[in-house]
C-alpha cells in the first residue's frame, strides 16, 4: 500500500500526533517546531517507519510497502489545464489500482508570462535554460519522470529531454500514438499559433505516416487570440465554442479531416464532447493523462 497525505505545514504537530496515536515515530518535537524546510528536497526522509517528504508550503507523509514512481509535472501553462491534469491523473489511477491510494505527483507551477514573452521574441534558448532549469528541480525532488501540462513547450521538447536528467513523456508522442490506433490517416490541429505553426506536430505524425493539416492563416489568428485572451484566462463563452466548431467543420469540408487534435490543453476545456460532425476530437489533455498513468503503474 502506498499512501500519500498533502497537509499544510502548519498542520505538522496535528499529524505527528495522529502519527503517533497509530504506532508510528514521528520527529522529536523539537525537530517538529524548529525545522526549516527547503523548498524543495531531493528525496524524502526516513522517521521510524514513515517517509516523509517536506516542501516549504506543504508536505507529504507516504507509507511504503512497494516502490512506486514519482511524476514530475511542469504545470501553470495555464493553470485551469493543470487542474485538470491532476484531476484525471487521480482518477485514472484510483480507476487501475483502486486500493492503492493515490500516485505521487509533484507539480512545479512555472512563469506562463515569462514563457510567452521568449516565444514572441523567438529566444527560444532561453525558453529550453528555463524549462530545464524547472525539470531539474523536480528531478532534485525525486521525480523519476517527468512532462509537460501543456502543448506549447514541445515546441522544444527534443532539446530539453536531452538535458533532462530524467526521461520526459511528450503530450505529441502519446496523441500521435492515439491516432495511429483510431486508424487515422488525416487529422487538423488546433492550438496556439505556436503550436500551430510549429514543426513538432508534423515532424512526429509524419513518421507515423498520418497527414497534419492547419487552419487557414486567419483562423489561426482567431484561434490564438481567443485561446489567450479567453482560455487562458477562464472564460469560455458558448459563441467562442460555436466559432471554433465551425472552423473544424471548414476543415472537413476542405480536407476530409477524420480527427481534430485539440493541441492545446485549455481547449478540451471549451470543446468537451468526443467528436463533432463525424470528426473525433482528440483531447490532448486525456491522452497524455492516460500515458502518464501507465508510466505510473508499470
Amino acid at each position: 500500500m502506498h499512501l500519500i497525505l498533502i497537509t499544510p505545514w502548519e498542520d505538522y504537530r496535528q499529524l505527528a500526533e495522529n502519527l503517533s496515536s497509530r504506532n508510528r515515530t514521528p520527529l522529536a518535537d523539537n525537530e517538529a517546531s524548529t525545522a526549516s524546510p527547503p523548498h524543495i528536497r531531493r528525496r524524502s526522509r526516513n522517521v521510524s517507519r514513515d517517509s516523509l517528504l517536506f516542501a516549504k508550503a506543504h508536505h507529504t507523509v507516504c507509507y511504503n510497502s512497494e516502490p512506486m514512481k514519482t511524476l514530475g509535472l511542469i504545470g501553470g501553462i495555464g493553470p485551469e489545464s493543470t487542474i485538470e491534469y491532476y484531476r484525471n491523473i487521480i482518477a485514472d489511477y484510483r480507476r487501475l489500482k483502486p486500493d492503492s491510494g493515490h500516485p505521487a505527483i509533484l507539480v512545479n507551477s512555472v512563469n506562463l508570462a515569462q514563457l510567452i514573452a521568449w516565444m514572441n521574441e523567438d529566444e527560444l534558448g532561453k525558453v529550453i535554460e528555463y524549462l530545464v532549469l524547472e525539470i531539474e528541480r523536480l528531478a532534485r525532488a525525486g521525480a523519476d519522470f517527468g512532462a509537460f501540462a501543456s502543448n506549447t513547450p514541445h515546441i522544444v521538447f527534443d532539446e530539453i529531454q536531452r538535458q533532462s536528467s530524467i526521461p520526459l513523456i511528450s503530450i505529441v508522442e502519446a496523441t500521435c500514438e492515439r491516432a495511429q490506433a483510431l486508424g487515422f490517416k488525416k487529422v487538423a490541429l488546433f492550438g496556439t499559433r505556436f503550436t500551430m505553426q510549429g514543426r513538432f506536430y508534423p515532424e512526429v505524425f509524419s513518421r507515423a505516416g498520418i497527414t497534419l493539416v492547419v487552419p487557414e492563416s486567419e483562423e489561426q489568428t482567431y484561434i490564438h487570440d481567443k485561446y489567450f485572451n479567453e482560455l487562458l484566462n477562464n472564460i469560455f463563452l458558448p459563441e467562442t465554442r460555436q466559432a471554433l466548431l465551425a472552423i473544424a467543420d471548414e476543415l472537413r469540408v476542405r480536407h476530409g479531416i477524420e480527427g481534430l487534435i485539440l493541441g492545446g490543453t485549455e481547449l478540451p476545456l471549451i470543446l468537451r464532447d468526443d467528436e463533432h460532425n463525424g470528426v473525433r476530437l482528440l483531447d490532448t489533455t486525456r491522452i497524455h493523462c492516460d500515458r502518464l498513468v501507465k508510466e505510473l503503474v508499470s
